[in-house]
């Protein structure tokens, strides 16, 4: 019994190792190939957004979303096929898959730092829920708001269930009109999506740690999407840039602890040393066109559309059946792969089966060859990109004549086989 269970075990364990290797070697492959095209893309957005748009707010934070196209660069058919032309360009590509299944330990390594910093990422966010556990819920001008004693800026708090953190030393010190524009403010945060966005953005960089630049610049990011409800903010409350400009300037003073963790804060000490560039938005301010605004939105949507739907045909599909069949022996000896069957004729598909002509299958066969021996065949074998893939079909004879058709017995997939090729096609 002992004896069984052993092998069940070195079995199950094989079957993990085996597909375990498999999706990291794939996953570490894409997300290296997006991690590199991340590194142009991030010089390209902060090029744009200090020069031709440095006075556009909201096409200076529209470009961001040209990081939404990084993910979908994993698959590119030009990591191989453009080797013959441009191997100098496309060999740091074709590298990461190089690497990624020659080197076990590197993966492991990729996938470990991964996980902790989204786990470090983890840790803060609820190390700010617990600071924030203790807030009083409250109707504020019409508004729900949580109301807390600790010396924290206003910050709009949850992804799916959004709070507005309001510090109760502001609730006492601040006139009405003001009070509604900080709520107003982290509204506008909640409404525009920037909590969504910042959550998406520490992910991202996380899965991309390989492109240390995507960390770097979050800051960016996290400041003109500042500026972006800045201005919106000041359209909708109809109040004057200088007094809004005041305001900020005034919650920086009363608030200078270390609000890490805030997604979306009023004033923070982030924000406070690109207090600059902030006023100056503030004191540039002019009323702007909605109408514009969405038909800009409208048209950048579009041409990320137009450019994914590019990319998607310019890459592999998630997945591809290949028409290669692979016959051998119980031995794991290779007799005939790739197209050789088929050309041969051999390997028939029915609607009442699988046959095999033995005479054609002799042919390709060694001379020798007996004919009590068992013959295998692998087919329907499944890639994800050139050089990644398995799993598919398997069927045997036990015996091949010299002639005749010989029907196929294909083996049923178990659990783990079944699971396995799941995996597959929907990563």
């Amino acid at each position: 019994m002992y004896d069984t269970l052993l092998v069940i075990f070195l079995n199950e364990a094989a079957f993990i190792q085996d597909f375990l290797g498999f999706v990291s070697a794939y996953l570490a492959t894409v997300f290296a190939r997006c991690a590199i095209v991340s590194i142009l893309l991030t010089i390209i957005v902060l090029f744009l957004r200090s020069t031709v748009l440095k006075r556009k707010v909201f096409l200076n934070g529209a470009i961001w979303s040209l990081f939404i196209l990084v993910p979908f660069f994993g698959r590119l058919k030009v990591y191989f096929e453009g080797m013959k032309q441009s191997w100098k360009i496309c060999l740091p590509f074709f590298m990461c898959q190089e690497i990624s299944i020659t080197y076990p330990w590197l993966r492991a390594l990729f996938f470990t730092v991964i996980f902790l910093l989204l786990f470090r990422r983890h840790v803060i966010f609820h190390r700010m829920k617990r600071l924030l556990r203790d807030t009083k819920e409250t109707v504020l001008y019409g508004e729900k708001v949580y109301i807390t004693d600790m010396a924290v800026s206003p910050c709009a708090v949850g992804l799916l269930r959004p709070r507005i953190i309001i510090p109760k030393l502001m609730t006492e010190k601040l006139p009405e009109e003001q009070l509604k524009t900080i709520i107003l403010h982290e509204k506008t945060h909640i409404r525009l999506g920037h909590l969504w966005i910042f959550k998406a953005w520490e992910i991202f960089a996380s899965v991309l740690w390989i492109n240390p630049l995507l960390m770097l610049i979050e800051k960016k990011l996290r400041a003109d999407m500042e500026q972006i409800c800045d201005r919106v903010t000041i359209q909708l409350s109809g109040g004057k840039p200088e007094e809004y400009g005041k305001l900020i300037l005034k919650s920086s003073i009363w608030f200078r602890s270390d609000t890490e963790g805030l997604p979306a804060a009023f004033t923070d000490n982030r924000v406070f040393r690109d207090m600059k560039s902030r006023f100056e938005r503030i004191r540039d301010y002019c009323p702007y066109d909605r109408r514009k605004i969405v038909a800009e939105a409208a048209a950048f949507s579009a041409a990320l559309v137009i450019a994914l739907l590019f990319i998607r045909n310019a890459s592999h599909a998630k997945y591809e059946v290949l028409p290669d069949i692979v016959v051998g022996d119980e031995y794991g000896r290779t007799y005939a792969d790739y197209n050789e069957v088929i050309d041969s004729g051999a390997f028939i598909r029915t609607d009442d089966g699988i046959f095999i002509d033995a005479g054609k299958l002799r042919k390709i066969l060694p001379d020798d060859f007996p004919r009590d021996r068992y013959v295998y065949f692998y087919y329907d074998i499944m890639m994800k990109i050139p050089g990644i893939g398995g799993g598919g079909e398997c069927g045997w004879l036990e015996d091949v004549p010299e002639t005749g058709l010989c029907p196929l017995t294909v083996s049923e997939r178990d659990l783990n086989s079944s699971f396995a090729l799941w995996v597959m096609k929907v990563i």
